[in-house]
């Protein structure tokens, strides 16, 4: 049971952690193309 538990918490943690990446990134390149193109800060 104990084992079943930490899996899914392994999964649940990966998942936290691939989503925060993704927002980093996302989140880096858009400030990068902001400030190359100013006018398309809006999408």
């Amino acid at each position: 049971m104990s084992s079943k538990r930490k899996t899914i918490f392994k999964m649940i943690a990966c998942t936290i952690y691939a989503s925060v990446i993704v927002g980093i990134i996302s989140f880096l390149f858009t400030v990068n193309h902001n400030e190359k193109h100013p006018r398309s800060f809006i999408v």
